[in-house]
């Protein structure tokens, strides 16, 4: 499968996902830049609570992501990616998990992740007077939506893709899905069943990234749209550095991420 020069653009849309989460108290964080920059407006917040969080009583729901709408009525849906230390602790909790049959039943077919469902099940669409659960309060805002456009990265890939398969029913032939350094979701039967939901799909994995190779044993298996990058060399050995969302971009297309503008650690990053 080839790839796309616009979903460099994409890439650098879901680091914007991550840019805005700066206060765990702060559901409803400002747009961040790249979002105008790119001719979108922010219409709407995502959040959710850490599966290991809400073991507490003291657990909260944090901002997650947000969505987006441009002046041709497309609607953009972006989920954040791991920001926090609970958060790649909750990565760590759910990877070691697999290896104790940590999945559960997906409600259309197959098993997924426990932890990464988890997360998922608990996330809704902010708004003024009640908070939807997500793909509910999306599917009723971005109504009449010219296109639906949903992504993520890393932890919040995993996330977009439970989103995208249940968002499909509500926007036949108009919604797409780009996924960025996903870990694995889930079985084969789950995987193959999400293929079928989400016709217009990518999932970009650079080569490499160690996050899309996990969880690995026990069934799981990467969805059928999976794309690998070949990644400038000069990361082989940083690890940060091959997962960061602004590597992606800048690997998909380089000319897209500089006129967008480079984030510094995808800046350090290609500097070595």
């Amino acid at each position: 499968m080839l790839t796309d020069p616009a979903d460099s653009l994409l890439a650098s849309l879901a680091l914007a996902a991550e840019d805005m989460f700066t206060d765990t108290a702060q559901l409803t964080p400002p747009a961040s830049p790249r979002l105008a920059a790119a001719g979108w407006t922010l219409r709407g917040h995502l959040a959710a609570t850490d599966a290991v969080m809400s073991r507490s009583p003291d657990a909260g729901p944090v901002y997650y992501g947000y969505v987006a709408q441009d002046a041709g009525n497309r609607w953009l849906v972006s989920v954040r990616g791991t920001q926090r230390l609970i958060e790649w602790l909750e990565d760590m909790e759910g990877w070691h998990s697999a290896f104790d049959h940590g999945q559960v039943a997906h409600p259309g077919a197959g098993q997924v992740h426990a932890g990464f469902w988890e997360i998922y099940s608990s996330m809704v669409l902010v708004g003024d007077i009640a908070h939807l659960p997500a793909a509910r309060g999306i599917a009723a805002l971005c109504a009449g939506a010219e296109r639906v456009t949903v992504i993520g990265h890393s932890l919040g890939a995993a996330q977009s893709t439970f989103l995208a398969v249940d968002l499909a029913p509500s926007f036949p032939g108009r919604l797409s899905a780009r996924h960025f350094a996903s870990p694995r979701t889930g079985n084969k039967e789950w995987t193959q069943y999400a293929d079928t939901r989400v016709a217009d799909c990518r999932v970009y994995a650079n080569e490499n990234d160690l996050v899309p190779k996990v969880p690995f044993g026990f069934g799981y298996a990467p969805l059928g749209s999976l794309v690998e990058l070949p990644p400038p060399g000069i990361l082989h050995d940083n690890p940060l550095c091959n997962h960061h969302a602004g590597v992606y971009s800048w690997i998909l297309d380089r000319t897209t991420a500089e006129s967008v503008g480079l984030d510094q650690q995808t800046v350090s990053c290609l500097a070595g």
